[in-house]
């Protein structure tokens, strides 16, 4: 009797010991599991946040180039045609009036035809500053607007207008470590190249609002197992970025030199290298267990392919994400403790009805499988729990990855799309010569087809028109905050009776927006306040007063004005914005 019991406690014991295991195993994988289908999903949001930036870059980088083409034909305007006649206090001047960061003359080197030198500056590192050590694309286009006047554009080295060249963001050589935007410009009428330029706080001006940077801290506060995300550049990583200072010249983007252009990488590893080619090398995301000073970090890399259109350089991109693997072994922890309580339980009492019932040797295959199916109840209980916290993602992005997992990568296109309602044809249908207006009209356009809002807008003389960066973004915030505002007006109507009208127009120096929705009107009492900070008729609705008194702050700055009219047929909204001379093409 002896025996059987002893062959009993054994039995029972293996068994324990197999379902624990077991059980630890499939719970360990299904956290990890969950745990990289999240950091998956927060790496498709990455990255497409980063086509979204990037294609903004390129809308930046030509307006910039824009500008800096309309300051040279301004500068050569202003100066005299022969270098000798120039002083640098005259081009200090000028940059401050065109608002650009510098102004710099270049002539033909007179010991070497095939370069050029700064002949005078507004900034004094450039004068002397020798440009043989840029390389050769860069002095064959400057001899080729020199002695042509014009360039023959290569791909993915800046933008070519008549008499005109701008080249791509570059490292400055006289103020090593800084990224500038250079415009170079030549008619035939100056022995001098002009060439006006920007520096890099204009563009980190706009990358701060870029939004990539804000979803990186957004997912890492949303979610407690990421401790840091990292976009990193793969060349600079792997050590192959340390290039020839042509070759760097030839990036076309401030990011294409940065180690890690958003995010950070605090947590490397020596393994770090060799993780990231293999996730580059396959197209595939790779994920591994390391120990980093003493503390397990589950790494994650994610090769990022951009699909882009246009004139622009990327270098290999990868997502390195970081998560707490302390929060998987204090689950998994937690878990097998309750696991490891039941079957000590259930071994207890196990013991105790085998040795009362040791007479009954014949029942003990019954035992045994009544204590099978408690443990198998227990895990599935447990699995159940992991489904359920797996479940608590948002539901879009949720189906998204459904669509991802079954390889239905059209469908799963198609969804983003229906989503997010990406327009790239902003010019055929937006007759106005300002993209960064049209890609706001053209969202307004999309929103409105979700929404079953009839969006109409009209545009009058808006090609007389040049205005600078700032004022651009300033009109785009202003008509966006009026426009969100008539949305809300007139969701509450019927389907078929939801209109907002954009009518612009360019009238004796002014630009003269008006915004008319046709929703509820707003109350006579209401008309006096509404332009206050923190007004809002919507707080249950998630109002919060700051739009429309920040665009009439904006709209003052420019000494205009904003009145509103409100009966109702219509709410109205009247803005007029004065226009210097500088910002008129010709005389309206």
């Amino acid at each position: 009797m002896k025996k059987i019991n002893v062959a009993i406690i054994l039995a029972m014991t293996a068994i324990l010991i197999f379902i624990n295991t077991a059980f630890y195993y499939n719970t360990r994988k299904n956290l990890i599991d969950a745990q990289e289908q999240s950091i998956e999903i927060v790496s498709k949001n990455v990255k497409s946040a980063l086509e979204t930036n990037y294609r903004g870059e390129k809308l930046f980088d030509d307006m910039l180039g824009d500008k800096l083409y309309t300051a040279s034909i301004a500068v050569e305007k202003a100066l005299p045609p022969h270098i000798k006649d120039v002083s640098n206090e005259q081009l200090v001047q000028l940059s401050k009036e065109l608002g650009v960061d510098d102004i710099t003359l270049l002539v033909k080197d007179s010991k070497d035809s095939h370069s050029f030198i700064g002949a005078k500056s507004s900034d004094s590192k450039e004068i002397g500053a020798e440009t043989k050590d840029w390389g050769a694309n860069w002095n064959r286009m400057f001899s080729q607007l020199m002695d042509k006047h014009s360039v023959t554009l290569e791909k993915n080295w800046g933008m070519s207008l008549p008499n005109y060249w701008a080249g791509p963001y570059s490292i400055s050589s006289t103020h090593p470590g800084l990224m500038e935007k250079w415009g170079y410009y030549n008619d035939g009428t100056t022995d001098y190249l002009i060439d006006p330029y920007m520096g890099e706080k204009r563009y980190e001006s706009y990358q701060k609002e870029a939004g990539v940077n804000g979803l990186i801290q957004n997912a890492i506060k949303e979610n407690p197992f990421l401790i840091e995300i990292g976009v990193v550049n793969y060349n600079a990583l792997v050590g192959t970025d340390k290039k020839s200072k042509e070759e760097l010249r030839t990036h076309s983007l401030v990011l294409s030199h940065r180690f890690v252009p958003f995010g950070n990488l605090h947590y490397q590893h020596p393994l770090e290298k060799d993780l990231a080619t293999k996730a580059i090398e396959g197209g595939n995301t790779l994920t591994s267990v390391v120990n980093i000073n003493g503390r397990d970090i589950l790494k994650t890399y994610i090769p990022i392919t951009l699909n882009l259109e246009g004139n622009i350089v990327h270098n290999k991109m990868i997502a390195i994400v970081a998560s707490n693997y302390d929060i998987i072994q204090q689950a998994l922890y937690n878990k097998e403790l309750q696991s490891l309580l039941i079957s000590l339980i259930c071994f207890v009492f196990g013991l105790l009805f085998t040795l009362l019932l040791t007479r009954y040797v014949t029942k003990q295959g019954i035992l045994i499988t009544q204590v099978q199916r408690i443990f198998s109840d227990n895990i599935e209980r447990l699995f159940k729990t992991v489904k359920a916290h797996r479940h608590d993602f948002n539901h879009h992005i949720f189906t998204i990855q459904g669509l991802l997992g079954m390889r239905r990568y059209e469908e799963a296109q198609e969804y983003i799309r229906n989503l997010t309602r990406i327009q790239t044809t902003i010019n055929d249908v937006i007759p106005v010569d300002i993209p960064a207006l049209n890609g706001l009209l053209q969202a307004k356009i999309a929103e409105g087809m979700d929404k079953q809002i009839r969006f109409e807008h009209h545009f009058e003389g808006f090609e007389v028109v040049s205005l600078d960066t700032m004022k651009i973004t300033n009109l785009v915030r202003i008509l966006g905050n009026i426009l969100d505002n008539a949305y809300h007006a007139v969701e509450s109507n019927p389907n078929d009776n939801r209109r907002v009208i954009l009518r612009a127009k360019v009238k004796k120096g002014l630009l003269v927006f008006d915004i008319h929705n046709n929703g509820e009107p707003i109350a006579p009492e209401h008309l006096s306040r509404i332009f206050e900070y923190g007004f809002t008729t919507r707080e249950n609705q998630g109002g919060t007063g700051i739009g429309l008194a920040s665009s009439k702050k904006i709209i003052e700055g420019y000494k205009g004005e904003i009145t509103v009219t409100s009966n109702k047929d219509w709410t109205t909204f009247t803005i007029n914005l004065p226009l210097s001379q500088r910002e008129l093409i010709q005389a309206v």
